[in-house]
């Protein structure tokens, strides 16, 4: 009975070692390059708010440099990332973002005017919607509560800050993406 009970317990654990290192693994495979792109998306929130906040007449041309340089980094990162990787998620993730972004150039101009501080709090938080709309389809609670918190740190930013608004949303959002970057590098990519 105790030999039995010993095979039982060592079962166990071997079972919770194997699952262990299957969770490991699925969140290498599912998360490798993500601790860059959210480091390198940080900085460009934050550069580009910063500038929108301080040269607001060089704010349109630093969010077109900026998000070209993000968005074509994105793509080799992801690609290298998961050149090994098989599976068709890295296609519909790249559908996904080109129809958001698509709606909302059609939503921006169908519901002109805007003020520039409108839009950008239009631009922003639509990208946050999509953070909470990956975290639901994926089952990911880091994505859907960064898109949630961050929403509503840049909504109470809007009604309360007035003119510092996109130092806060500089600060916050910024910081909050280089944050999750760290934490999956730290954490996650071991």
């Amino acid at each position: 009975s105790i030999g039995m009970s010993e095979a039982g317990g060592n079962a166990h654990e071997a079972l919770a070692a194997v699952a262990e290192t299957q969770e490991r693994t699925r969140r290498e495979v599912n998360w490798r390059g993500a601790d860059i792109l959210f480091i390198m998306w940080g900085a460009i929130w934050f550069a580009a708010n910063l500038i929108t906040q301080f040269r607001p007449h060089m704010a349109g041309l630093a969010w077109l440099v900026l998000d070209i340089i993000g968005v074509a980094a994105t793509i080799v990162i992801l690609r290298r990332a998961h050149s090994r990787v098989p599976g068709a998620w890295f296609g519909r993730l790249m559908v996904f973002w080109l129809c958001l972004f698509g709606y909302a150039a059609l939503w921006l101009f169908l519901l002109t005017p805007f003020n520039d501080r409108q839009e950008g709090m239009f631009v922003h938080t639509l990208v946050l919607f999509a953070f909470v709309v990956m975290g639901l389809w994926m089952h990911n609670r880091l994505l859907l509560w960064l898109g949630l918190l961050l929403t509503a740190a840049l909504v109470a930013g809007y009604i309360w800050l007035g003119q510092w608004l996109w130092l806060w949303t500089a600060l916050t959002g910024g910081a909050a993406f280089i944050g999750v970057g760290i934490f999956i590098r730290l954490k996650w990519r071991r």
